[in-house]
């Protein structure tokens, strides 16, 4: 009986080391993806996008604007739920506009959503894009 009272504080002492390290996990996003991207009002206004998401959830990416003959770099976040916020930046120089929204996985993988540009006036983009294989 008198080990059993001495290994039980022992016990206690032990079950409080386990669990989780207290680290973040990698963002479910992380990864390399193509896409699409459409104007919601305008098809002819479509382009096409390259981002990547690092484990943390930070973006960099381009979207090229075949309309406009320009790319705009990407850069921002998506969190854990699938919100994004990010800045859209002329390649060639000019002003950077807000893009912002949400994008999920679709049942075959694909992530895809609407996004708004935070320009004069506003204008919401679909975006679809696939993971690329590394």
């Amino acid at each position: 009986m008198r080990r059993s009272l001495l290994a039980f504080p022992l016990l206690l002492a032990l079950a409080g080391c386990g669990g989780s390290s207290g680290g973040d996990s990698a963002s479910p996003y992380a990864g390399t993806y193509s896409g699409t991207w459409t104007n919601l009002d305008d098809a002819r206004d479509a382009g096409t996008a390259t981002w990547t998401v690092q484990n943390d959830g930070t973006i960099s990416g381009t979207d090229n604007d075949p309309g406009r003959e320009t790319a705009f770099n990407i850069v921002g976040r998506i969190d854990s739920a699938g919100t994004v916020t990010t800045t859209s930046t002329p390649a060639g120089g000019g002003e950077a506009a807000t893009l912002n929204g949400r994008l999920l996985f679709g049942t075959s993988g694909e992530l895809a959503g609407t996004l708004n540009w935070g320009v004069e006036p506003p204008l919401s983009y679909r975006y679809a894009f696939t993971r690329q294989v590394d």
